[in-house]
């Protein structure tokens, strides 16, 4: 996650499904917020739908007006203000920069496990740059940070959370890429209930314990209007 990109239209479909995991009787949630240092492009920072009230407001009017505010005044001031604010009542925050060196990382990976635990967290969300790990890119090499790796996605999933794991499509179909990933997912963790939320421009994988099933079925149910925009697709296992 780059602070630049706070408040763009992926952040807004993203706050929306994780707000229908917090709802009463849903899920707690570790939130991994892996930050990177921002890169001071603008190829990403598509905040349009700020100025479209009428097509947009409706789907999480509070979280709507919260963004618009922020995104006029401060776009990097973004994290620490939504963290502070009640919008995401029910999750824990793990905030810090994650850095390239493998002792740092995987120290802020044990860090951010640790407060999950004190949390009793059942969902971790993890909010890479770009998704899971690829071979092009090594851990411990610059551009690592970007990535969530196998082995930090097994040691979450084996503490017994369900993971929430943000996904950029690459350029390539996206049904097959889908397909391919989560193949790799049930091969890595052993999950049986592997759900997809499509939202165009990214996915976000769902690695469901079992014990976990009831609280996402009940979820989905509330993101009829997400689903019946177009907003999100559902894809299940």
């Amino acid at each position: 996650m780059q602070k630049q990109y706070f408040g763009d239209i992926n952040d807004y479909r993203k706050y929306i499904l994780i707000r229908k995991f917090l709802k009463p009787g849903h899920m707690s949630i570790a939130f991994c917020w892996m930050l990177t240092p921002d890169d001071h492009r603008n190829d990403g920072q598509d905040r349009r739908y700020l100025a479209n009230e009428a097509r947009w407001e409706h789907l999480d009017p509070d979280l709507y007006r919260f963004l618009k505010v922020v995104c006029r005044k401060d776009p990097f001031s973004g994290i620490k203000r939504i963290e502070d604010s009640d919008l995401l009542n029910g999750c824990c925050f793990h905030g810090d920069e994650l850095k390239p060196a493998k002792e740092e990382r995987a120290a802020y990976m044990r860090q951010f496990l640790k407060v999950a635990s004190e949390h009793k967290a059942q969902l971790a969300f993890y909010d890479s740059d770009n998704g899971i790990e690829v071979n092009s890119v090594p851990i411990g090499t610059a551009n690592s940070p970007k990535y969530l790796f196998w082995h930090e996605i097994e040691k979450a999933y084996a503490q017994g959370m369900s993971l929430l794991i943000l996904q950029f499509f690459p350029h390539e179909s996206h049904p097959d890429f889908i397909r391919r990933r989560r193949q790799e997912i049930v091969g890595h963790t052993g999950s049986r209930n592997v759900l997809v939320y499509d939202a165009r421009r990214v996915c976000y994988f769902l690695v469901a314990q079992d014990k976990h099933l009831a609280a996402i079925e009940a979820t989905n149910h509330g993101l009829e209007p997400l689903l019946t925009s177009g907003q999100i697709r559902l894809i299940p296992v």
